[in-house]
């Protein structure tokens, strides 16, 4: 008699297991722990063989029967359903094993990361995860089903972001993941030769910065505003218009480039690995950026990085998440980027303080002005001028009123 749903489901456990046939070789067996779990015995070249279907009532009635038939359709061909399985299980995790994100974040690990330095790679590599994995889900598929047009699409999102510079490097280390994919024998083909060359080309240009003094004060006072539970975030902020630094440097800023005594900060400049072949830079600190660097070692944990983060690739923050706090206090892109604060430095130290970017024998005397200076701008009552002589743009605002 064949079974019905209601009866599968009034059928009690016993104290053995006990089976309910639905005919031809299509059971379903009542354990004596209330599990019931389909089951097909069939013979084929003499041997009688069973396999299992699936769990009641994850496989329905209905499924159990449409499984079964399929079974007695390869069996007819003289195909062995439950080899032909296990067959593609095993190539199913071999395409689970092959898919983009795999050999990517292999190809990052052992080739790419230990190869380039942080400043580079930080940039790089956050932006699979965030565009070019979910994209058509291209990190779920094999690496060798993806097509030319797909990954171009993605990196071509990322392009039109105003991120081309960004979005060419991008697609140069997806050429070489598959490069490194085809010397492994994963990869048929480089899918992503020749990508690079048919982005957008970048389009060069200054970064946005604030060259006036007001405005600039304007924008020292909006940092102030950035919340104090954000104390790495803030001292960035407050400590990248005293450096004269690009902003990447100052975010890879270590506790062991910091020399207190002499109030310097070390570091190698360039993109080289492990120190070797940069340029040593060595920055002189002033009291106010001490302080601020200081402030933070109660917040210093085993990592050597100043601004630590767990959550970036790099072991810093990143500059996305410094420019979302830059921009929420209050400063617009169209006011200045985060590299833009070393233009406001260099313009408006040269023309306030005298502060050109060849006086070096002086540099430490000429950083500790600048900070008296920007410390001026933020509380113009606190301070006094740095020249007797010349009036701050500041001050001529305020002598009219």
């Amino acid at each position: 008699m064949k079974l019905t749903e209601k009866k599968i489901k009034q059928a009690k456990p016993k104290e053995k297991e006990y089976l309910l046939t639905d005919g031809y070789g299509l059971s379903i067996v009542i354990k004596s722990n209330v599990q019931k779990y389909w089951i097909h015995r069939f013979t084929l070249k003499g041997i009688r063989t069973p396999i299992y279907i699936g769990v009641y009532p994850k496989i329905s009635l209905e499924e159990a029967r449409r499984i079964h038939t399929n079974n007695k359709i390869l069996i007819s061909k003289g195909i062995n359903p439950k080899k032909l399985n296990r067959n593609q299980r095993k190539a199913n995790i071999k395409v689970v094993a092959n898919t983009l994100k795999s050999i990517a974040d292999k190809y990052f690990k052992e080739v790419y990361i230990p190869n380039t330095s942080p400043n580079t790679w930080s940039k790089i590599v956050p932006y699979f995860a965030n565009d070019i994995y979910p994209f058509k889900e291209l990190g779920n598929k094999s690496i060798n089903n993806i097509k030319p047009l797909d990954l171009y699409e993605a990196c071509k999102k990322i392009s039109d972001r105003g991120a081309r510079s960004s979005a060419k490097k991008v697609s140069r280390v997806l050429a070489n993941i598959y490069s490194w994919a085809q010397l492994l024998g994963i990869a048929h083909v480089n899918t992503a030769y020749g990508l690079s060359k048919i982005l957008p080309n970048h389009k060069k240009g200054k970064f946005n910065s604030v060259t006036n003094a007001n405005d600039f004060a304007k924008v020292l006072n909006k940092i102030e505003n950035v919340p104090d539970d954000k104390p790495k975030i803030k001292a960035f902020l407050k400590l990248i218009p005293l450096v004269f630094s690009e902003q990447g440097d100052l975010r890879a800023m270590k506790w062991s480039q910091i020399n207190f005594i002499k109030a310097e900060w070390s570091y190698f400049r360039g993109k080289k690995i492990n120190n070797k072949g940069g340029d040593l830079s060595v920055v002189p600190l002033s009291n106010q950026a001490i302080e601020i660097i200081k402030a933070l070692l109660p917040y210093k944990i085993d990592s050597d990085y100043i601004f630590f983060s767990d959550k970036s690739y790099s072991g810093y923050i990143s500059d996305s998440v410094v420019l979302k706090y830059l921009r929420a206090c209050g400063v617009t892109k169209e006011e200045t980027t985060l590299n833009g604060f070393r233009t406001s430095a260099l313009t408006i130290g040269e023309e306030a303080l005298g502060i050109g970017i060849g006086i070096l024998k002086k540099r430490a005397e000429a950083m500790q002005k600048w900070a008296d200076y920007c410390d001026q701008c933020k509380n113009p009552w606190k301070v006094k001028p740095v020249s007797s002589t010349k009036k701050f743009l500041w001050q001529k605002k305020i002598s009219k009123n």
